[in-house]
């Protein structure tokens, strides 16, 4: 964090109080009538702010407030708590409430607190025209506001400076790495004896929280070395008011839509106490109640899954039982926030009998964007247009197979709409279909789709089936569209997913487009792993697949998988890529695209992408159709008639994207 040297202070004066968060001076709201200042009247905005620095620079810090170009400063008491009464000329009123809290003991320890504009903290204080943390928990300057600040600035890869920019920084933040960002530095503040400190490479805990590669790193870290501890900090975190609430702000209500990103489901929490939550696997009711240490939720049934995790160094499988118990918030807004959910998970073992039964309460971070953070499908579908629609998992059509066992799924379909936002009207459905060999075909069907008065997209399908779209506002306008679908069918429990919708803007690959480098993105919790595919102009792929299975902190040479895979574009301008084995499921490269009956080197598994989108950050949108053959297997399949050709074990169809890094030149 650089210091800030001269400042404007026209139009601006602080009084800076010591006192505790429950006394203060008070101020008056809105505005009000400045004096003349250099010969010009003007109106200004007046606030004032109580809050409490917490977790470090917590006796007599220095705290400074940066609005635009002015700064203004005041001192924390020795509890941490501060008020300082700010006014500004109501032109600067847009500008962001940025706080940043230095330790006068250690000068690494800088905590930070983007707190919103000057006009929208004017709302949330109400009449009064004191801001407290009941009203807006980002007073507090702690290590949570401290991670999500860093996560906000990153994202906009800029300073945060006016509302408008903090709405579209706030679009882009990983939850869960805020979280467990801020729960690392905790550990490191005040755990420092178990021999993990902030880096010597980074000047302050505010750069550390900004560094992927470092936050990364030592949560991945503690998180292994120190599994239980970790946890029991994440706890501690949710239980400390003066970290997060226990309820939404008071301008937002607990009964909504809740639509989360990483966890993909739906959580909708009704006026009466009742509610359910919906995910891929089915729906769940529930109750919900209001008590002094929280939201409780009371689920009439698990959470089913399942789940990786690492014993003894050896990654194991486990069956998953999850319960939500309760909710707390990170951050709260109009249309968005980021909400911890303490669940209990008990796992089982099912192919390690050895190893018992276990129940363990964790807590999960999650953007969760609220009804009123809807898109308008009006605003951002158009009518006509090809577009590839997510559904929630869905079983396809297999042809003319000899293998009973063959399947195909999909999580996403080609959807045109007809008609007109305000009466709705028909759309057409193509549905996927694959023969035993496996050449594709679609079968058509159609719907009748209306927009509800919650701005969600609802298709009725002929079948009886409903899909229900929420479009959600978590990218920029003409990117791609973010959904949570909910599928309603007769004969299955309502399921949800959280995918992209997207439009058909391009009619295929070039060789240039393929040519270069890809990610398929990187894991905050594996910071070692990796899956990059090159694209060579001699149509051939490399792919680096690494993984830090054991969980150790070092890339072993069991755990980087490389490969060469061949790939051509097809007539219509989809990227065809061919995955080869040898009959002892070894891999292999032939000379050929198309490999015969009984050949040493055979076809394994075929991709197919079908390109819609690019986005600004050169990040390539495409419905993947993936499937995998039995072909070198041929000779001790039974049961079958082979006859001949490629040999469908499986497919599935879904949207996803790489992100490419490297062109041809």
């Amino acid at each position: 964090m650089r210091r800030y040297g001269l400042f404007r202070l026209i139009g601006v004066c602080a009084l800076c109080v010591l006192t505790a968060c429950s006394g203060g001076n008070g101020g008056n709201g809105g505005n009000g009538d400045s004096e003349d200042r250099e010969g010009a009247a003007e109106n200004t905005v007046r606030l004032t702010i109580e809050g409490k620095v917490v977790d470090g620079p917590v006796s007599n810090a220095q705290i400074d407030f940066v609005i635009g170009d002015t700064q203004v400063s005041t001192e924390s008491d020795s509890k941490g708590n501060y008020s300082i009464a700010i006014e500004v000329l109501e032109g600067e009123a847009e500008n962001i409430v940025k706080a940043v809290a230095y330790s006068p003991d250690n000068g690494r320890v800088e905590f930070v607190s983007l707190m919103g504009s000057i006009t929208s903290l004017v709302e949330y204080a109400g009449e009064d025209g004191v801001l407290e943390q009941s009203e807006h928990y980002a007073v507090n300057i702690s290590s949570i506001s401290t991670s999500i600040s860093a996560l906000l600035e990153e994202g906009s890869n800029s300073e945060v400076n006016s509302e408008s920019s903090l709405q579209k920084a706030l679009k882009k933040i990983d939850a869960e790495r805020a979280f467990s960002t801020a729960a690392s530095i905790k550990f490191m503040l005040e755990y420092s004896e178990k021999g993990i400190s902030l880096p010597s490479d980074i000047q302050t805990t505010y750069g550390y929280a900004k560094s992927f590669e470092l936050s990364a790193k030592y949560v991945s870290m503690m998180d292994m070395q120190f599994s239980e501890l970790f946890n029991d900090i994440k706890a501690g975190i949710v239980n400390d008011t003066n970290l997060v609430s226990l309820f939404p702000n008071q301008i937002t209500s607990v009964a909504d839509t809740y639509y989360f990103d990483s966890l993909e489901s739906q959580l909708t929490l009704s006026e009466d106490g009742t509610g359910v939550y919906s995910y891929s696997g089915g729906s769940i009711d529930l109750n919900w109640f209001q008590e002094t240490d929280g939201i409780r939720l009371d689920f009439k049934d698990s959470i089913f899954g399942m789940e990786e995790t690492i014993i003894d160094g050896e990654s194991i499988y486990t069956d998953l039982k999850r319960k939500p118990s309760r909710l707390f918030w990170m951050l709260d807004g109009k249309t968005q926030g980021i909400m911890v959910i303490e669940v209990s998970d008990t796992l089982s073992y099912p192919y390690h009998d050895d190893i018992p039964e276990s129940t363990k309460v964790r807590y999960i971070a999650d953007t969760a964007v609220r009804s009123a953070g809807l898109l308008n499908p009006k605003d951002v579908l158009l009518i006509g247009r090809d577009y590839s629609f997510p559904t929630s998992v869905r079983n396809g059509e297999v042809v003319d197979s000899d293998n009973s066992d063959a399947v195909l799924y999909f999580t996403a379909l080609s959807l045109k709409l007809s008609g007109d936002f305000e009466n709705g009207g028909s759309a057409i459905i193509k549905e996927p279909t694959i023969t035993g060999s496996g050449e594709r075909a679609e079968n058509l069907s159609s719907g009748e789709w209306i927009v509800d008065d919650k701005n969600r997209l609802i298709i009725n399908l002929s079948d009886g089936s409903q899909f229900i779209y929420s479009l959600l506002n978590l990218s920029e306008k003409d990117e791609v569209i973010f959904s949570s679908v909910l599928t309603k069918s007769e004969n299955d429990e309502d399921k949800a997913l959280f995918d992209p919708i997207l439009l058909k803007q391009v009619m295929g690959w070039t060789d240039n487009d393929v040519i270069g480098q890809y990610s398929g993105g990187s894991d905050f919790h594996s910071p070692l792993s990796r899956y990059l595919q090159d694209f060579k102009a001699d149509g051939t792929m490399d792919l680096d697949n690494s993984r830090d299975s054991n969980g150790n902190g070092v890339l072993e040479d069991s755990e980087i998988t490389k490969n060469t895979w061949r790939w051509k574009l097809s007539d219509n301008g989809n990227l065809l890529i061919r995955e080869y084995k040898t009959k002892n499921r070894t891999d292999c490269l032939p000379e050929i695209w198309d490999t015969e009956d009984g050949a040493e080197c055979v076809l394994y598994r075929a991709r197919e992408w079908e390109l819609y989108q690019v986005d600004k950050d050169n990040r390539y949108w495409f419905k993947q159709y993936l499937d995998s053959f039995s072909d070198y297997q041929r000779e001790t399949l039974s049961g079958i008639d082979d006859p001949g050709g490629h040999l469908l074990l499986s497919g599935y169809i879904m949207n996803t994207n790489r992100e490419k890094f490297s062109s041809v030149k």
